[in-house]
């Protein structure tokens, strides 16, 4: 990937731990754990979610859209999709567009997430935090500032039962827009990351009071937020640090927050509970050698992402899933570009016991069922 962006932001020093041994049992994904809801000509699905009033799953894209589809869902294995040798595929481009419809446009709208009253909250990384109120058809600014400052980076968000919104904003570098319109956020993301610099908050969002309160900050990009399923602590990804951080609302803790789970096989986005109330962390990509390797050096870090032409090496994604009380890692499974199409994975959605995968790149969503659940 060519870096045209040079944003002035100071590099540390960062020294990654080798990988833990339970990262090598892990399973790799195959076409038996995997099926497709097909896109059309509609690209990189980056979250979902799902409405509970008519099952409608709405996803954001990199044009600033938020599009849907309606149940049911067409669902393909693999051959059927993409086809092979001897089978071409089954599906009709012109039908799948048809069946992906269009919601409101957004700035950059990167998390989104239902709330009580079944309208969409928006984690929008150029306008903030939003709302689209379907009642009234209105997209309508929830925050967009903290202590009279922009926020540059509006990242995800979790919504607790009292309707509180608690969301992340990444870094103090906003995303770029590109000569087509679209909104680049992934040259500042890469940037962001080689830095190793802790410019990313966690913040709250009050509908009641319309307050906007700062809960952390320091973070080495501020990415997925969850909470945990009695809502006593808010998960955060700390993409940047290969960890996942934990941050207490009650309890005698209430206020602090530590290292919930450190050295990661790679760089966390997305973060939420499936249905057995397990943390599922979506590794956008797998640690690479190389970047490890000069992570220590921000000299070398910096002249490198200076390079003319540069190409940023990027490993393929993978899934992990932890206990939500003590971070055990419970369950590790990777995947090859050899084996399956998904370039990457930034969110997951878990439906019927069905793992929903997100994705910055695909034209599909992936549906995942763990070995241990299917039937």
């Amino acid at each position: 990937m060519f870096l045209p962006f040079q944003p002035d932001l100071p590099f540390f020093s960062f020294e990654p731990k080798p990988i833990g041994d339970e990262y090598y049992n892990s399973r790799e994904m195959d076409d038996t754990m995997i099926e497709y809801i097909p896109l059309g000509d509609y690209q990189g699905p980056e979250s979902l979610t799902i409405s509970k009033k008519n099952g409608n799953i709405y996803f954001p894209l990199k044009s600033g859209e938020i599009k849907y589809i309606e149940p049911p869902f067409p669902i393909y294995n693999r051959v059927d999709f993409f086809g092979n040798s001897t089978h071409s595929s089954k599906v009709d481009i012109k039908t799948m567009n048809q069946n992906v419809k269009h919601l409101v446009t957004c700035g950059r709208a990167l998390g989104v997430e239902m709330d009580a009253d079944d309208n969409l909250i928006i984690a929008d990384s150029v306008k903030g935090l939003l709302k689209y109120d379907f009642e009234r058809q209105e997209l309508i600014i929830l925050t967009s500032t903290f202590n009279g400052t922009k926020l540059s980076f509006v990242n995800d968000l979790t919504i607790a039962k009292d309707g509180m919104i608690y969301f992340s904003d990444t870094s103090n570098i906003a995303p770029i827009r590109e000569s087509n319109g679209d909104w680049n956020t992934l040259t500042p993301s890469l940037f962001i990351c080689a830095s190793s610099s802790g410019f990313g908050k966690l913040l709250s969002y009050n509908p009641k009071t319309r307050e906007t309160n700062l809960l952390m900050t320091g973070i080495r990009y501020s990415n997925g937020v969850c909470l945990d399923p009695k809502e006593e602590s808010i998960f955060v990804a700390e993409t940047g640090a290969y960890r996942i951080l934990r941050y207490w609302l009650k309890g005698p803790n209430a206020g602090k927050h530590e290292v919930f789970i450190d050295n990661l096989p790679g760089n966390p986005d997305g973060i939420d509970l499936d249905s057995k109330g397990r943390l599922v962390i979506s590794i956008y990509a797998t640690r690479s050698k190389f970047l490890d390797t000069i992570h220590p050096y921000p000299w070398l870090k910096r002249i490198f992402l200076r390079i003319p032409y540069i190409k940023v090496p990027m490993s393929p994604p993978a899934l992990v899933i932890s206990d939500t009380k003590n971070g055990r890692i419970l369950e590790y499974y990777t995947i090859s570009s050899r084996s399956l199409p998904m370039k990457s994975i930034s969110s997951t959605l878990d439906n019927k016991g069905k793992i929903y995968l997100g994705n910055l790149y695909n034209n599909f969503i992936s549906i995942f069922s763990p070995p241990t659940q299917k039937k």
